[in-house]
């Protein structure tokens, strides 16, 4: 049995990883009980602290705690790595876990680098099928919007730092010359970096009037899933991404993506609906000194998003036709049931 060591505070993308682990350990009946790690001055006393594997899938040095608050047999810490490797202040206290899942196989690549004698196993991020769903009555609005001249680009960050492209997607919705008149770029980021994209954008010349930056509402998954849905397109050019949820979740929904096909996003990449964005070869990044992932042009992102204005009638029909297939396929259930069996049966 599993006992769940996540994050309850919030929307935040922990809380949402623990909230699908969760469901997953459900379905496959192995939850001994779960400790919220940033709320553990109101915790009282959980079950599972006799479980045979304690799961940790929030912030990494919340690995600290399992000897502290379980008696496992087994550590296991999921590890989304943001870049070519780990910081290496991070090594030393991570190699207590007894192995990593990771959410990709390229995150999984990275990690058997950086901790070669530890297990690493493959638990990909998932959707929830009952709320990431397709709707015809917003397909329908979308489409006659975009007969109108209308095309709105949704872009989310979680970071101030490079990885997720938005400052070449800032760039390139520049010089997107010949964009409608009626586009309009979203950004929905860090609430940390709301000013600084602001000022970036300004500081570049992109037009104020196409461009809005909000700070992410950590709203109930619902409401992300339905602000997905009132995208014509969701612009994620990442260079490095662990996993990357939410090209899956807007393909769920039945809306196209523009997307890279390198790190984490080659895990559940599929042409249906989708414009991808050409990456290059590696190059620094600031996720710590030293740290390299794959590059991304500015260039690059004007011509997918091109390719997706001049093609969305068709590319919202083949997203529209894959939406049910993806809900199921990729729903954390079916992804992450078969993993968290595996560690319960190699702990016995």
């Amino acid at each position: 049995m599993i006992r769940l060591y996540g994050h309850h505070k919030g929307e935040s993308s922990f809380v949402q990883v623990t909230r699908g682990l969760r469901a997953a350990a459900k379905s496959a009946e192995l939850l001994a009980g779960e400790v919220a790690v940033d709320m553990l001055e109101q915790e009282r006393v959980q079950p599972g602290a006799d479980a045979l594997v304690g799961l940790f899938c929030g912030a990494p040095l919340s690995i600290a705690l399992g000897p502290r608050m379980g008696l496992h047999k087994e550590h296991w810490l999921l590890l989304a790595p943001n870049s070519e490797g780990i910081p290496p202040f991070l090594r030393e206290p991570l190699s207590a876990a007894t192995g990593f899942l990771a959410p990709s196989s390229w995150a999984a690549d990275v990690l058997r680098r950086e901790f070669p004698s530890h297990r690493v196993l493959v638990a990909p991020h998932g959707v929830h099928p009952d709320v990431h769903m397709p709707s015809e009555e917003d397909r329908e609005a979308r489409t006659k919007e975009y007969s109108a001249g209308t095309f709105r680009v949704a872009h989310f960050t979680s970071t101030l730092g490079q990885r997720k492209g938005t400052l070449q997607l800032l760039s390139a919705w520049r010089n997107w010359s010949e964009k409608p008149a009626g586009a309009q770029l979203l950004i929905v980021a860090n609430p940390l970096a709301v000013n600084e994209y602001l000022w970036r954008a300004k500081e570049m010349g992109v037009d104020p009037k196409t461009v809005g930056v909000v700070a992410n509402p950590e709203a109930p998954v619902s409401a992300l899933a339905a602000a997905l849905r009132h995208a014509h397109v969701v612009c994620q050019p990442s260079r490095a991404e662990g996993f990357g949820i939410v090209p899956l979740e807007a393909r769920a929904c039945g809306v196209p993506v523009v997307m890279t096909k390198c790190t984490g996003h080659r895990e559940f990449w599929s042409p249906q609906g989708t414009v991808t964005v050409a990456h290059g070869d590696l190059e620094p990044l600031d996720d710590y000194p030293g740290a390299v992932a794959p590059s991304v042009s500015s260039e690059a992102i004007r011509l997918a998003l091109s390719e997706a204005f001049e093609t969305w009638l068709a590319l919202s029909d083949e997203a529209a036709r894959d939406a049910d297939s993806v809900r199921w396929e990729w729903s954390w259930q079916k992804q992450n049931a078969p993993v968290l069996q595996e560690l319960v049966d190699g702990a016995r």
